[in-house]
């Protein structure tokens, strides 16, 4: 098992939680690391950075396998996809972009800049605005939340978003369905 963690200092450190040992540090963005990610195998590392890039790594040996560009501001989260077949990568710029890992080929760019999975498709959030798609970007449902969404995840087949004034919002599986 391994703990990854990102620093300022524009490292990636990988971390043995059982002796809380550092095992290696990983180089190579130039800004802050904001987020990291392992694949749902824990093969693959994926990093996020000020720097505008993600990185993916091999967590065991350090190395870097590629870096990938596109977003226009800063990487502020990355995450696998459950099956580990693509990657997301949300940015200030008000885009989530999907990637597939393995090639580093961007498969689609979405609107919005916080994101979570769920059954099988992925949710974004830009302001009041929550949109469900499916993997291959195609639009399913568009909502608007009764304020700006400051946070969004999934539970199953239920999204839950938490806006800024207090209010919770949940969507159904059907994702058609706005429950306040």
């Amino acid at each position: 098992q391994m703990l990854a963690s990102g620093s300022y200092d524009t490292t990636i450190r990988v971390w043995n939680p059982a002796t809380g040992k550092e095992e290696r540090s990983l180089s190579g963005h130039t800004e802050w690391v904001t987020s990291v990610c392992f694949s749902p195998d824990g093969q693959m590392l994926a990093s996020g950075s000020d720097d505008k890039t993600v990185r993916l790594w091999n967590p065991s040996t350090g190395e870097e396998k590629s870096s990938l560009t596109g977003h226009t501001s800063s990487v502020t989260s990355v995450c696998f996809s459950p099956d580990g077949k693509s990657l997301a990568s949300g940015s200030r710029d008000r885009t989530v972009r999907l990637w597939n890992p393995l090639s580093g080929e961007e498969k689609s760019t979405l609107t919005g800049s916080k994101f979570c999975w769920c059954a099988g498709h992925i949710a974004t959030a830009d302001g009041a605005a929550i949109r469900v798609y499916q993997m291959d970007g195609k639009l399913v449902a568009y909502l608007v939340a009764p304020s700006a969404v400051s946070s969004i995840a999934c539970s199953g087949e239920r999204i839950s978003a938490g806006c800024e004034t207090g209010e919770q919002v949940h969507l159904r599986a059907d994702f058609l369905t706005l429950e306040c």
